[in-house]
């Protein structure tokens, strides 16, 4: 994760250099040429980053209570409540 400054950095050194991406990646050391698209576009669209990292949920509240209720419901296996609902793994079922 890149803090405003290196990404903002980051965008206008791609303008300053007719928009060499692999010219920014070489200077920089970061970032990807995936990320550093990305960052532009944004930067195009709004006139500026975000600075601020908001991350959605991947499950919803109801989600979460379904995975705890079959959890108790069902031996109480993390294993089994993982597979069984598809969760990715067993760490995102504790968080």
């Amino acid at each position: 994760m890149f803090s405003y400054e290196d990404r903002i950095k980051a965008v206008k050194l791609l303008i300053k250099y007719d928009m060499s991406y692999s010219h920014v990646i070489r200077e920089l050391g970061y970032p990807s040429k995936e990320s550093l698209r990305n960052w532009y576009k944004e930067y195009i669209k709004n006139g500026d980053l975000h600075s601020e990292y908001i991350r959605k949920d991947m499950y919803s509240e109801e989600e979460k209570l379904d995975a705890v209720n079959y959890y108790i419901e069902h031996v109480k296996s993390i294993s089994r409540t993982v597979k069984k609902l598809g969760y990715p793994s067993r760490p995102i079922l504790d968080k």
